[in-house]
């Protein structure tokens, strides 16, 4: 069974309409069987996994037990093509190393402020992605987060222009830099 990532959410925002614009939803209740791990210090959570959880649209919970689930883990869904969309946790600050890589079917991405970089192949190999919103609280994408997303379109920028020439901008991200940049 072919398994898909039609939408992305990060921090409650849903891409929707086809990548042309954005709208807010609700953001419902935490997805069940998703795997969880406590941090080394006990301080917050990191979302590793599919774990037992066998809906299609993933909604990362916002705090487990009080403690806040601030993390996506490398690699976490990457390969995880029966996903239709994801929403992460509104405290996110970190997305893991591939963690969404191979994700065939992903359209559209929303990055919500809070996010300051996209490492190494975060969304490499998501082939039909075409539009990503980036926050003006990233400030680095690393090389190949990007890559091999050659249908990307759009990329919606939360700021200036000149304020999106100061995002480092690691190698292997083509379809990023030629994509039309919409500064909002």
């Amino acid at each position: 069974m072919a398994k898909k990532i039609a939408k992305l959410n990060v921090g409650g925002a849903v891409a929707s309409s086809g990548g042309k614009c954005f709208k807010k939803l609700a953001v419902n209740k935490p997805t069940e069987g998703l795997e969880y791990t406590l941090s080394n210090d006990g301080t917050y959570y990191i979302c590793t996994g599919m774990g037992t959880a066998t809906d299609t649209d993933i909604i990362i919970a916002d705090e487990i037990d009080g403690i806040k689930v601030k993390h996506i883990g490398a690699n976490a869904f990457s390969g995880c093509t029966s996903l239709v969309s994801i929403t992460f946790s509104k405290y996110s600050t970190l997305i893991g190393g591939s963690a969404f890589s191979g994700c065939t079917n992903l359209k559209s991405i929303i990055i919500a402020h809070g996010i300051v970089a996209i490492p190494s192949n975060a969304f490499s190999g998501c082939t039909n992605l075409e539009s990503v919103a980036i926050p003006y609280s990233c400030k680095r994408i690393s090389d190949g987060a990007f890559s091999g997303c050659d249908k990307l379109k759009n990329v919606y920028y939360s700021s200036s222009a000149q304020n999106w020439y100061s995002i480092v901008i690691g190698d292997d991200n083509t379809a990023l830099l030629t994509a039309t940049r919409h500064c909002v």
